[in-house]
């Protein structure tokens, strides 16, 4: 068997390796920090460069990608035409979304009638930390999960 997240080491326990499963719980930690910070650059800063001229618009007075990674959590409930045209989808989908759908995915898939808990990036990303190894051991999606939560993560870096 292979690691199901890297696809490259041979897991000790089944489908996650022992370094993926660091990795995860890491990420999951350092999570609610890096969206702390978010809204210390919700306004853009001057740029530095030479002035481009040619616009008579106003540039917008905020950070529209902060502005979508600072939402509140919501299940997305797309358009007949957005259904039909993902690829046109622009902007990112909150950082509580995402995790509130994977808890949504995680709870279900444990059927154990577990309470949600309060969609806050926070309290969302303690709850998937407390079962991060179950699902590194028999969530079939857990390599869908490394992935958003590998981009989220890179998209609060950058």
């Amino acid at each position: 068997m292979i690691c199901a997240v890297c696809q490259n080491r041979q897991p000790t326990r089944p489908q996650v390796c022992d370094s993926d499963r660091r990795r995860l719980a890491e990420w999951l930690r350092e999570l609610p920090d890096l969206y702390a910070l978010l809204p210390a650059v919700l306004t853009p800063q001057p740029s530095a460069g030479e002035k481009v001229g040619g616009s008579r618009e106003a540039p917008i007075p905020v950070n529209v990608d902060v502005v979508d990674l600072l939402g509140d959590a919501r299940q997305p409930e797309p358009t007949t035409q957005a259904r039909q045209h993902p690829e046109d989808t622009t902007g990112h989908l909150s950082v509580a979304s995402t995790l509130d759908q994977w808890v949504r995915d995680w709870r279900d898939h444990r059927n154990r009638g577990e309470r949600l808990p309060a969609p806050t990036v926070s309290t969302l990303t303690g709850w998937l930390l407390i079962r991060l190894d179950e699902a590194c051991d028999d969530h079939p999606a857990i390599d869908e999960f490394a992935n958003e939560l590998r981009n989220t993560v890179s998209t609060l870096r950058a």
